[in-house]
């Protein structure tokens, strides 16, 4: 199962390189919307196994791309504050992370373990909603002229 997570994990974070540079934005609403995704089928089915196999690959997949998403998103908004930008999404990675898991703790005491994915679900969604919002402060335009579409095969003349 760790082998089918790390490959679709590999395979996200190409995809995520091919795109990244034109599609920054729906990318991050994408992941997102997959991690939501695959807590609501996680949610509703519980553990089938066939579902439980799909749920690691999509989430594989996504969470392969998104710390680059995030990074170029937070840097892209920072401007000529990458570094610091940088050092507040790790600071804030991290404290998401000891918060899920405090998150997680109190609600599988007290409500168990199907609650787990319902949470997740709430979170997720959230997130989407802020992302999905953050058009104009959190994913400016960048500046188009230096960047190349990788998936543009249309052949160009030297110089001109």
């Amino acid at each position: 199962m760790l082998l089918v997570f790390g490959i679709s994990a590999m395979a996200g974070l190409w995809v995520t390189g091919l795109l990244i540079d034109r599609h920054l934005r729906a990318l991050a609403i994408g992941s997102l919307a997959l991690f939501t995704l695959v807590m609501a089928a996680l949610a509703a089915t519980g553990t089938a196994p066939v579902i439980v196999v799909l749920t690691a690959v999509v989430w594989g997949f996504t969470l392969g791309g998104a710390p680059t998403v995030f990074q170029t998103a937070s840097a892209g908004a920072a401007g000529s504050s990458a570094d610091v930008a940088q050092s507040m999404l790790v600071t804030v990675l991290n404290a998401g992370m000891a918060a899920g898991s405090l998150t997680g703790g109190i609600a599988l005491s007290s409500l168990g373990v199907e609650a787990l994915p319902w949470v997740g679900v709430v979170i997720f969604a959230a997130a989407l909603a802020v992302v999905s919002g953050a058009r104009r402060h959190a994913f400016p335009l960048p500046d188009r002229s230096d960047t190349v579409d990788v998936l543009d095969a249309t052949p160009t003349r030297a110089g001109g």
